[in-house]
């Protein structure tokens, strides 16, 4: 599924209308009864109690709501207010009151602004509201909307994604009074008040239960803090030609689901044999360490990797290996040495042919002869891999040097602490542009960046950056990166590229996590409940 920014619908609606001859006026049509429809549905479900006024955050698509709509409860006595503002997004707003109202509902449109200042199609439908007859209430007093007080659903219409800059006052205390009602929020495109790029507050910002948003995600409904602004997201369908969604583009930003994922999972012939699915070499562990290891290990080998074999420092060689059964172990020097050196890449290097591909520094730790050691042996690495954890913190600041001339080869999963230190900023600035510092990364790298956290990015060098939307905050855990790393491992040792392995892997990873908590809580979720789970996800993804 595509994702855009504001400046790409704007060319939609452009291009649809230049290209395809479909008029402004069409689409707000179109987008106007998908929100009536929503609207619908909500109240619908609130009145025989088989919807909840809340829904779970959710990405959907708006189906034919419409269907069976004799047979549906009445709609007299509900109270809808939409609160519009003079702009498109009010139009949308305009036209799904005047949807409602022909479906019985009691609704009542309060205009926050001057309606002289409405223009092209949000003046047409403002004046068919009022040739209608339906309430239409200027608001030059927020003090005018506490009929919002009685609504059975609000209809947050005021803002949409051109909005630059911080709200004007006076518009932000219509949000307050939006915010405080406890009827349920059905916002329009975007909540009003987020920046659709950025998903920054724009001073104050509209709280919704549902965000219904046109033809494609907007980016910042996927951004926090704007993705915690847009309760559950349903994407309606407005009349945008598919040739202009094109999902083939070579740029552009996307969402990773379970199809997507499931055309990646690698298909194994019935007379196949272990070699054929590869031999992943994980370099991870060291003493007090080790169970990053066996994490990252555990789900090389329920990921599909033909042979996997973990190598570690000599001095932790023997623990590591009695956690082992499926996974051979390779002890990198004397039982005496507790650290990776230099001496070790060389080793390593010598027996390449037998890999094919590397995962390095789950739990290898942060000893001076550990970073000679990572910053000996990547540049040398001639086969895909995934670095992790103390492996990026060895490149620091030079991963662009050593990390040269791996294009198609590599991926990085840094956190956001991580990925400051290798671009040289802080942490906050990376949370506050995510979407920026991953794609940053990946350009400056030249390698497929794994940007880690709540709705995980996945980018790419100089092309498509992914969002994941799997997983839940019961990964903000110790070795959930590792099993992540693990999962990636073994997709890049099954053939797949480092993009299409990142993006594979995040979802595998966090629909595991989902299926995991599921079971009991987030708040006990494991490592291990995660590696328990990866069966179930990649069954769910179509495997066999």
């Amino acid at each position: 599924m595509r994702v855009l920014s504001a400046e790409e619908m704007r060319d939609m609606d452009r291009r649809a209308f230049e290209e395809y001859g479909i008029t402004g006026v069409q689409l707000m049509e179109m987008a106007g009864r998908a929100v009536a429809l929503v609207a619908d549905h909500i109240l619908q479900g609130r009145l025989t109690g088989e919807l909840p006024a809340h829904p779970s955050p959710v990405l959907t698509w708006l189906d034919d709501l419409s269907r069976g709509r004799a047979s549906l409860p009445a709609r007299s006595g509900l109270r809808v207010c939409a609160v519009c503002g003079t702009g498109n997004n009010g139009g949308d707003g305009f036209v799904a009151a005047r949807h409602l109202a022909n479906w019985g509902y009691d609704c009542t449109i309060f205009v926050a602004g001057d309606p002289g200042r409405l223009q092209g199609e949000a003046r047409l439908n403002y004046e068919a509201l009022v040739r209608r007859g339906l309430p239409v209430i200027d608001v030059p007093e927020v003090s005018e909307l506490r009929a919002l007080e009685q609504a059975d659903l609000i209809i947050d219409a005021l803002l949409g994604t051109g909005i630059r800059g911080e709200v004007m006052e006076r518009i932000s205390e219509v949000m307050d009074i939006i915010n405080s009602a406890e009827a349920p929020v059905l916002s329009v495109d975007i909540p009003s008040g987020i920046n659709a790029d950025t998903g920054e507050v724009c001073g104050n910002a509209v709280v919704a239960d549902v965000t219904v948003t046109f033809a494609a995600p907007k980016t910042g409904l996927l951004l926090y803090p704007g993705a915690d602004f847009a309760g559950a997201i349903t994407v309606a369908d407005i009349g945008i030609p598919a040739p202009l969604m094109d999902l083939r583009a070579p740029a552009g930003k996307h969402i990773i689901d379970g199809a997507m994922v499931s055309e990646l999972i690698p298909e194994r012939e019935s007379d196949s044999h272990k070699g054929d699915h590869g031999h992943a070499l994980l370099v991870a562990g060291s003493p007090g360490l080790t169970g990053a290891a066996e994490m990252a290990g555990r789900a090389c080998v329920l990921s599909g990797a033909g042979l996997t074999t973990v190598a570690c420092p000599g001095g932790a060689h023997a623990t590591l290996a009695a956690k082992f059964t499926e996974v051979m172990t390779l002890p990198l020097g004397q039982p005496t040495e507790v650290a990776l050196a230099p001496g070790h890449a060389k080793a390593l290097l010598e027996q390449a042919g037998r890999w094919t591909a590397v995962g390095l520094g789950p739990g290898i730790g942060r000893d001076p002869q550990t970073i000679s050691f990572v910053r000996d042996i990547v540049p040398k690495l001639d086969r895909p891999f995934v670095l992790d954890a103390d492996a990026l913190f060895a490149l620091g600041e030079d991963a662009a040097k050593l990390l040269a001339g791996k294009a198609d080869l590599g991926v990085i999963t840094p956190h956001p602490g991580e990925l400051a230190r290798l671009l040289g900023t802080d942490a906050e600035w990376v949370q506050s542009n995510r979407l920026e510092a991953a794609g940053r990364a990946a350009d400056d790298f030249g390698v497929v960046c794994v940007l880690k956290g709540a709705h995980t990015i996945v980018a790419e060098p100089q092309g498509r950056a992914f969002f994941n939307l799997t997983g839940n905050a019961g990964l903000a855990k110790g070795g959930s990166g590792d099993v992540l790393t693990g999962i990636i491992l073994a997709l890049l040792t099954q053939g797949l590229a480092p993009v299409e392995a990142a993006v594979a892997g995040v979802w595998l990873h966090g629909r595991a996590a989902d299926i995991a908590a599921a079971r009991s809580n987030q708040i006990s979720l494991t490592a291990t409940d995660c590696l328990k789970a990866i069966p179930e996800a990649f069954c769910e993804a179509g495997a066999v």
